[in-house]
């Protein structure tokens, strides 16, 4: 029984890369140089580490960890011309939103700026209505 290491190119792209398994602090590492990963393949290491060797006496730490350490260098990647189409459609995609939230902010700003016109001139109309009223009851208070 083994403990078993793994790499996965995620894209639907090949990439070149140089990867190494090691364990932190400990003799044991793994380099299988530069290697070609299909898209979405990967490559690895099914017999990695020994159960046997999993103790604190050996591999593990004084906590029962085993301290992976995985060091990747992504040498290339596949430029695939559907890719550059799928992302020249975001792409534009992307810049019609921003064009239309625009937009929608210009006219939000423009209501924001109505209602508060709106609201200071029935403020100020209000505030006219209450001191005509007050010094009509004035008015009538000292007529009385």
């Amino acid at each position: 029984d083994y403990v078993s290491v793994f790499l996965h190119n995620m894209n639907p792209w090949r990439v070149r890369a140089i990867y190494e398994f090691s364990l932190q602090d400990k003799y044991f590492s793994v380099n299988q140089g530069e290697k070609y990963f299909a898209n979405y393949g990967g490559y690895g290491e099914p017999q990695f580490i020994p159960h046997s060797s999993c103790t604190r006496d050996d591999l593990l730490s004084e906590d029962g960890v085993l301290s992976l350490q995985v060091d990747v260098e992504l040498l290339e990647e596949e430029v695939v011309a559907e890719n550059q189409e799928d992302t020249t459609d975001k792409l534009k995609s992307l810049k019609q939103e921003i064009s239309n939230q625009t937009k929608q902010m210009s006219i939000l700003q423009k209501t924001t700026q109505r209602i508060e016109s709106k609201s200071q001139t029935q403020m100020n109309d209000l505030k006219e209505t209450t001191q005509s009223e007050m010094k009509d009851l004035k008015s009538t208070t000292k007529s009385e």
